[in-house]
């Protein structure tokens, strides 16, 4: 399965995948910038799907990321981990 993310609709990339994830940032606060608010949107879009798949491999425990904080702990030793 293939996913693309593009803040252009329509675009090849988006005609090309199986699913398609376009935000529609909207214009630019500054003129003659192009890519502030796209590029934002798609940093937003990954995130949201990376957390997503951290949360459903049950990598998230409560608000802190079960990985890290065990990696943390076996480093640490028990006395020493902050969790």
């Amino acid at each position: 399965m293939t996913i693309g993310v593009s803040c252009t609709p329509e675009s090849e990339l988006s005609r090309r995948v199986r699913i398609a994830i376009t935000p529609l940032p909207g214009p630019e606060a500054i003129a003659g910038s192009t890519r502030l608010k796209a590029g934002t949107a798609t940093k937003l879009v990954l995130n949201m799907l990376t957390t997503g798949a951290f949360i459903r491999r049950g990598y998230v425990w409560g608000k802190s990321d079960g990985q890290r904080a065990a990696e943390e702990f076996e480093t640490a030793g028990p006395r020493d981990a902050e969790l």
